[in-house]
């Protein structure tokens, strides 16, 4: 299933979803995005941004270390620190969900504010198996 496709079937599942997009940490680049046009290019590359603020800054690197009980703020894989992240703003949830085994991979889901964020987090949890598999394949 090509990526598109993965993000298509992750935000059909997603209440009030009207965004999916697949931000690679490293780059910060928003390598996917569905439906295409339904954020600005400017929104989406913020949300491509603080997608890298919320996983690699220094300062939320050593707040997940010290969450997951690291000592001293050492260093640590993406597995050890924040899998998910929730940030409301306006009239929208923007959650942020680390890929399984694939920590420099993050799928964003942009939603409705008046959704439930716990139904919003599960029905995005359930798709991130098949956006793996998607950005797995050749």
């Amino acid at each position: 299933m090509s990526l598109a496709a993965a993000l298509d079937s992750a935000m059909a599942q997603v209440p009030g979803c009207v965004f999916a997009g697949f931000v690679e940490l490293e780059s910060g680049l928003m390598l996917a995005a569905r439906p295409a046009g339904a954020l600005t290019e400017l929104e989406a590359d913020n949300l491509a941004a603080l997608a890298v603020v919320l996983y690699e800054a220094e300062p939320m690197r050593r707040l997940g270390d010290a969450i997951a009980g690291k000592a001293g703020g050492a260093a640590s894989s993406g597995e050890s620190r924040f899998g998910e992240a929730l940030a409301i703003s306006g009239a929208r949830l923007h959650l942020f969900l680390r890929l399984p085994g694939q920590a420099g991979q993050v799928a964003c889901f942009v939603s409705d504010h008046r959704e439930d964020p716990a139904k919003v987090l599960d029905a995005a949890r359930a798709g991130l198996a098949t956006l793996a598999k998607a950005k797995l394949a050749p």
